[in-house]
């Protein structure tokens, strides 16, 4: 009996070699892609949750962000960190995102795109203010970091 020509192949070519006839008969959407990326972040993130505790707004209307005339309020928390967010429409037409991070020591805040695109970073300032201006509306995330690195991270959260 004849030896098929692909008995001798090493694991890693045939496993490229399906890939690839997959990647060819079905794709995988970049829908995906993109929040599979998202997930896969959390893999080295040494962060807990943070929960968003209250919302309001100035006119006592959940409304969204993108009809608002004045900002809206958001507290996020856990046990070691209390953070208040101001969100409020930007000169450029964009968002500008105000905090104050309360309880633990913060010296940057990170902000993360869910698509993976514009990775912003600030430095908190005296009394744990921070700021982003010309912020994007849609789903970001922000992560917390003390002077040994990222701690705290929130859900994401859709502005």
């Amino acid at each position: 009996m004849d030896e098929h020509p692909d008995a001798n192949v090493d694991d890693d070519e045939l496993i490229a070699r399906l890939k690839a006839a997959v990647d060819q008969v079905d794709p995988v959407p970049p829908d995906v892609v993109t929040g599979a990326l998202a997930a896969f972040s959390w893999r080295d993130l040494d962060a807990e949750l943070e929960l968003l505790l209250m919302e309001q707004s100035d006119d006592g209307n959940l409304a969204g962000v993108r009809s608002m005339a004045v900002g809206q309020f958001f507290t996020l928390g856990c046990e070691s960190l209390v953070v208040e967010l101001e969100v409020f429409p930007s000169a450029d037409g964009g968002l500008a995102l105000h905090g104050l991070a309360l309880l633990a020591p913060v010296t940057r805040v990170e902000m993360r795109r869910s698509d993976g695109s514009d990775l912003l970073l600030t430095d908190v300032e005296g009394g744990g203010r921070f700021s982003f201006d010309a912020v994007e509306p849609g789903p970001l995330k922000l992560v917390f970091h003390d002077d040994e690195g990222p701690r705290f991270a929130s859900e994401w959260l859709t502005f």
